[in-house]
């Protein structure tokens, strides 16, 4: 993913009739995901190559996972932080329990005592279902070993930390769980659900972390609580939104120009656009002049960063094209078309017979075709914070990182269902999960 930066040296021949090279040379690089270029390292002469290579040692060694995830634990933090946060006890049967589950790819609790007899685990002895059982509802218990832990993680996130938002939905066969409840199940499994998201920030000590939150949770209404809370924040907005749509359309001719070329992903074409937009909420108690249920206005200061991405602007077009392309197949061949269809094909393609009983014409409507695909591969960033254009792109695609933590978990680690019975144990199983998060996400950096 670096860029090379080459100095190249050339020379007209006037009697050949061409150009020719006098030399290149190298001076310097465009870091992966970087936009300033820096110095490469000056190359060695060859005296130096040579006795480099009477120096060097090397040896192999052969590693399975589980020493793989001892060292990601202790390269990243996590073991420390976790020692930090609870008794050794517990820090090393959470350990072995983790390693357990990466290494057997989520297989239930019963077969762990037989997997301890042939690795070498942190928690020497076996661990059966009620060992795991009590190490769940201790955890749960002590909300201190919790909060501590994600404490103990925010403080190595550096002087400008992101928090990325998001939820998922983790489903329950127990009767006895009060937080459970029958509703919207991501997993559409038919049981009880707990929504597990973060609402509280205050207790990480972070000093205005960047809330990245996803397209989910656009509206105006969050937007508004967000600004009035001082809190800074990044989330996709919808160009479709008056307010949005109006700025793309004044500086829709900037993001063609090569000078909006994203310099780590030559597909993606961006600007920033700051603008004054007024927001509005209700109040909810009576304060001073204003009465309880009246609308409230307020303007504040947003940062749009509108982007278009080629790739999706052809993969779009190509879509709607190919589904026009059915739709008049199938007028032409006289077939009937389910009401979505017909509405589509009302919407892009004009028809009419030369006289009664004629021959059927389908022809496209250009206008309706053109206006669809208008808006075709752009999209935009919103925030209250200023930020350069493609570090705010970079920012929020860190956040995917979540949604596949998420999926590795759900997937391969058991935890699509929680596979307890109480409370207590349902805590300290969330917290678990959220280990296992933490140390996916490791995993999956380094």
């Amino acid at each position: 993913g670096d860029i090379y930066v080459l100095e190249r040296k050339t020379i007209y021949d006037p009697e050949k009739h061409y150009t020719k090279s006098l030399g290149t040379r190298l001076i310097g690089k465009i870091p992966f995901e970087q936009i300033e270029r820096v110095p490469t390292r000056p190359s060695k002469k060859k005296s130096e190559v040579e006795d480099a290579k009477e120096k060097v040692t090397a040896s192999r060694k052969r590693a399975g996972l589980t020493e793989i995830l001892k060292w990601i634990g202790q390269a990243s933090g996590i073991d420390e932080d976790l020692s930090n946060s609870s008794d050794q006890g517990n820090v090393h049967k959470a350990l072995t329990l983790a390693q357990y589950f990466f290494a057997t790819e989520g297989q239930t609790l019963p077969h762990l005592e037989k997997w301890q007899f042939t690795h070498e685990t942190p928690y020497a002895n076996g661990m059966s279902e009620s060992t795991c059982s009590r190490l769940f509802e201790e955890l749960g218990r002590n909300e201190g070993v919790m909060q501590n832990f994600f404490k103990q993680r925010a403080c190595r996130l550096g002087q400008s930390p992101s928090i990325a938002y998001d939820s998922t939905t983790v489903s329950t066969y127990s009767s006895n769980q009060i937080d459970a409840r029958q509703g919207f199940n991501k997993a559409e499994d038919g049981l009880n659900t707990i929504k597990n998201a973060l609402k509280e920030l205050t207790f990480l000590d972070l000093k205005n972390p960047l809330v990245v939150t996803d397209n989910g949770y656009y509206s105006q209404e969050n937007i508004a609580d967000l600004s009035r809370s001082h809190t800074t924040f990044l989330t996709p907005g919808s160009v479709d939104n008056n307010w949005i749509h109006r700025e793309l359309e004044i500086h829709r001719e900037e993001l063609e120009t090569a000078s909006s070329i994203c310099p780590w992903d030559l597909t993606i074409h961006g600007i920033t656009v700051p603008i004054e937009h007024e927001i509005e909420w209700m109040k909810k108690r009576y304060r001073l002049s204003a009465k309880k249920g009246e609308l409230t206005q307020e303007t504040h200061r947003y940062y749009l960063h509108f982007f278009l991405n080629r790739e999706n602007l052809a993969r779009d077009e190509h879509r709607l094209m190919t589904t026009i392309m059915e739709l008049r197949s199938l007028l032409l061949a006289g077939e009937e078309l389910s009401e979505s269809a017909r509405k589509k094909a009302d919407k892009y393609l004009i028809t009419h017979r030369k006289s009664r009983g004629g021959l059927l014409h389908v022809d496209f409507n250009e206008e309706a075709i053109r206006e669809a695909k208008k808006d075709y591969g752009y999209f935009v960033l919103v925030s209250n914070k200023a930020m350069d254009t493609f570090e705010a792109l970079k920012t929020y695609r860190q956040r995917e990182k979540i949604e596949e933590a998420f999926k590795v978990q759900k997937d391969r680690l058991d935890g699509t269902r929680t596979r307890v019975w109480y409370s207590d144990n349902l805590r300290g199983r969330l917290f678990f999960n959220s280990l296992l998060w933490v140390t996916t996400a490791s995993f999956r950096t380094r």
